[in-house]
């Protein structure tokens, strides 16, 4: 097997909070086809095959996703979400926070000219991870880990484009059966001023137990609608 530090590897499974049992599978799935043309052995697979497939898994997670969480919103709104979700920069910015770029095999031209941090390649290489996590575990297990994965995006790009008043909702059913009004707080900022994120904790008080959830979102506004909407699934009104 090609010489890839067995510690760095290990540090990508605990990254992604999968362990493979092929390890052969992450190797490919590491390896761009410049690596490969470079070395010039035929049995040397780049991640292209497992690319391809992980697209497919990818785009099946987040439609069973969206098509499964948000029942009110219409096909249209649907495909814009993932075609957000699944954009190069999207998975640029995942396959980054997971520090894919440092331990793909790449030429030595392209690591030169910036290949570690090109967007289209780290997206690719993602995809190709998420390939192989089905091929070793299992459509159910890959699902998980891309919800894991992608759980700050589903946050706040989903709840963005409802045109739902979850809060007023919220209110409106407090006060029907004679409850308190919902609390929000701000937990946490998190980023900086001109690319912010909240996180923001909502509570509601029924029969004397005290019902939680937490939401996240690029204004308060977009934050509190998603933790109104959780209470209220919570509550059993959606």
């Amino acid at each position: 097997m090609i010489n890839i530090h067995n510690k760095e590897m290990h540090k990508l499974e605990n990254l992604i909070a999968y362990e493979f049992e092929n390890k052969k599978l992450l190797l490919t799935a590491l390896t761009h086809s410049s690596y490969s043309n470079e070395k010039k052995a035929k049995q040397l697979e780049n991640n292209e095959r497992l690319e391809f497939l992980g697209d497919a898994i990818l785009k099946l997670s987040i439609s069973d996703y969206l098509y499964r969480n948000y029942p009110e919103y219409a096909e249209g709104i649907m495909t814009k979400i993932r075609a957000l979700l699944i954009s190069d920069h999207t998975l640029a910015k995942i396959a980054k926070s997971v520090d894919l770029g440092r331990m793909l095999l790449l030429s030595k031209n392209e690591k030169k000219t910036g290949g570690e941090t090109r967007p289209s390649i780290l997206a690719n290489a993602l995809e190709a991870i998420i390939g192989a996590i089905y091929l070793d575990g299992g459509l159910e297990k890959a699902k998980k880990i891309i919800y894991a994965l992608f759980q700050v995006q589903l946050e706040t790009i989903g709840p963005a484009f409802s045109t739902h008043d979850y809060k007023s909702k919220l209110q409106e059913y407090m006060q029907q059966n004679n409850l308190g009004l919902p609390e929000y707080t701000t937990i946490k900022e998190l980023g900086p001023d001109h690319n912010k994120t909240f996180i923001i904790e909502g509570r509601v008080l029924l029969n004397n137990n005290e019902i939680k959830a937490i939401g996240r979102g690029k204004t308060k506004k977009i934050s509190e609608q998603n933790v109104a909407r959780r209470v209220l699934k919570k509550l059993g009104v959606l």
